[in-house]
């Protein structure tokens, strides 16, 4: 049941007819009349230029001249095209942005019915729904939440270094925390494995080297950046400005508070055996084997350091090189050289599509594989077999113990693959991944990921505190049950349990308005303002009609889209916008079978291209 918002006659319209070129498609005269006949509408005005400012200002300011307007209801174009001009306008003259509500009259109604008469019955239709709707929504207030400046970097690597550098020189104060008893990481252990990165191995590795030297020379004498060696991350608490970290050493334990985290472990080690042959420490037998792909395809990172191993194997110490892999991937400069160097220098790649099988036979080694051209079953014998895989879901297993909400695409990979993130972002806003972390990553965009990063904190925190409208989803103390349902759903981990209420509460800082808890809340107490199931009913009516749910991020624009290509909408479409698709309750589509539509869509984003990941 749809509750009675007031008779309080205080919203007033704007129309605009684009340059009067909508009058041909819309009767502006008998939409005007219809609106100033509504209930709760104070007035009317018509426009023809919404989205220049001058005239943007003037419309408003003649709305509310004599106070009495306190909501505003636009029906013009896509909000997009006179947002710049409305978003200074409402700052001038002290509209609240959350009584502003916009519908598109002219992709949504005028551009896409076939007649006159249709778009402006459609016109009208939409416009009485705003008119409903906003009569329901509440002023929003703008919070301030004062946040932590300094930085907590997990990592010794190029990668923590690079970013802790960065950010001390934009003024945070940064802790390094480092597991291991010096700075340096993988590069450390291993340069020379990054062949690629010169035009022979031994140039490669000197660069290496001078350039770990130099990292770690400047992070020693930043005063900016304190140092914790042989120290491990036990815990992580908290969101965006405020996060609280429990770094464990040998004797001590320590509660690091910090602003933003950033997780810069080089956590993927080459096979050790691999990484000593290479130093020489051992004898280096005569003919090796190295299997890559087992586990799953590897990334550039593995393919490039094993590259640069076979060269080194034989090259430095003479031996016979047979890699087999399901692919090589040498996406980044100087890798296909280095791969051109290592077949020149006499390694044979074998790629295979099926597994290659592992037999002892005395004291060597049979690896038996199918060529995938001939299907034959190929034998060869070897002193050494190296499986030279990374297993990162166990690495990354063990991280995501340690940060609560944290959602990884797949165990391979801790970023939120999505087309709206930065390369080191994740889903809990405030908490970054870089280094040679996924294993697709090559040294030089280590680097340069860490700059990024450090640029991407500074704007999250340079201004001391953080501002929000008080528009995050609400929870009704009276109805939740604690059942956890929004806990386990939500995407970002805004989700938190009131202790003194014993209710689920929601973080006005990691909430993103996407509405998922509040579809999902068996006991209907989370309701997303602007979004309220009172809202939603207003907008799917009474009236049979094909109902469609869109997502405002990528359903509503296509919608748009379409209106400007000039395709017809089949006749009795009715445009709900939601935040999210997953905002749209199954109690909704329901409520709209039961109104009367023959037909009910709900259209969303690719999972790769959701802004609510």
């Amino acid at each position: 049941m749809i509750k009675d918002a007031g008779n309080k006659q205080d919203v007033g319209i704007v129309l605009c007819d684009c340059g009067r070129t909508l009058r041909d498609r819309i009767d502006f005269v008998k939409l005007h009349e219809y609106l100033g006949e509504l209930e709760g509408v104070f007035n009317v005005r018509c426009c023809s230029g919404f989205c220049k400012p001058k005239e943007n200002t003037n419309v408003i300011k003649s709305l509310i001249k004599n106070k009495q307007t306190k909501r505003l209801v636009i029906g013009a174009c896509d909000q997009e095209v006179f947002e710049k001009a409305l978003t200074e306008t409402v700052k001038n003259v002290g509209l609240n942005t959350g009584l502003l509500w916009s519908v598109n009259i002219r992709e949504h109604c005028a551009w896409i019915a076939g007649t006159k008469r249709t778009a402006t019955d459609k016109a009208k239709d939409i416009l009485t729904t705003a008119v409903q709707r906003i009569k329901l929504d509440s002023a929003l207030k703008q919070k301030s939440v004062r946040v932590n400046q300094n930085v907590l970097v997990l990592g010794g690597g190029l990668a923590a270094m690079q970013t802790a550098i960065a950010l001390s020189q934009l003024g945070h104060l940064v802790t390094l925390i480092e597991s291991l008893e010096r700075l340096g990481g993988l590069a450390v252990k291993m340069p020379q494995l990054y062949a690629y990165l010169a035009s022979n191995s031994s140039n490669a590795e000197e660069l290496v080297r001078n350039r770990v030297e130099e990292l770690i020379g400047q992070v020693k004498k930043n005063r900016r950046i304190h140092i914790e060696l042989s120290s491990k991350l036990k815990s992580l608490d908290g969101e965006l400005g405020n996060f609280t970290a429990v770094v464990t050493s040998k004797d001590s334990e320590q509660r690091i508070p910090a602003g933003a985290i950033v997780i810069a472990m080089d956590s993927i080690p080459m096979q050790t055996e691999l990484v000593e042959l290479t130093n020489n420490t051992r004898d280096v037998p005569k003919r090796i084997a190295i299997i890559l792909d087992i586990l799953a395809e590897q990334g550039r990172g593995i393919s490039a350091r094993v590259l640069s191993a076979a060269e080194i194997l034989v090259n430095r110490f003479k031996a016979d090189v047979k890699l087999y892999c399901h692919n090589i991937r040498v996406a980044a400069t100087g890798m296909e050289g280095l791969y051109r160097r290592t077949r020149q220098a006499g390694v044979s790649v074998v790629k295979y599509d099926s597994v290659p099988m592992i037999l002892e036979k005395g004291s060597k080694k049979l690896v038996s594989v199918e060529d995938p051209v001939t299907g034959i079953q190929v034998n060869e014998e070897f002193d050494l077999v190296i499986i030279a895989d990374v297993n990162l879901e166990k690495i990354n297993n063990e991280l995501l113990k340690l940060i609560d909400g944290l959602h990884p695409v797949s165990n391979r990979q801790l970023q939120a693959d999505n087309v709206w993130l930065n390369p080191t972002q994740t889903n809990l806003e405030g908490l970054f991944i870089l280094g040679s972390m996924p294993d697709t990553i090559e040294l030089r965009d280590i680097q340069t990921d860490g700059l990024a990063t450090a640029n991407e904190i500074h704007e999250l925190l340079k201004d001391k505190k953080i501002d929000f409208f008080d528009d995050a989803a609400t929870v009704d103390i009276d109805k939740c049950v604690l059942c956890l349902t929004c806990m386990r759903i939500c995407p970002h981990g805004a989700i938190n349990i009131d202790e003194e209420n014993k209710t689920a509460s929601v973080s006005i800082v990691t909430c993103q308005r996407c509405g998922m808890c509040a579809a999902e809340c068996p006991a209907g107490a989370i309701q997303l303002p602007r979004y309220t199931d009172q809202q939603i009913l207003i907008e799917i009516g009474n009236k049979p009609k094909i109902t469609v749910f869109a997502c405002e991020n990528s359903a509503y624009p296509a919608a748009t889209v379409a209106g400007i290509s000039g395709l017809q909408w089949k006749k009795g479409v009715q445009l709900i916008r939601v935040p999210c698709a997953g905002k749209v309750d199954p109690r909704d589509v329901l409520q709209a079978l039961e109104s009367g539509a023959k037909e009910v869509m709900i259209l969303g984003c690719h999972l790769e291209n959701c802004q609510y990941l």
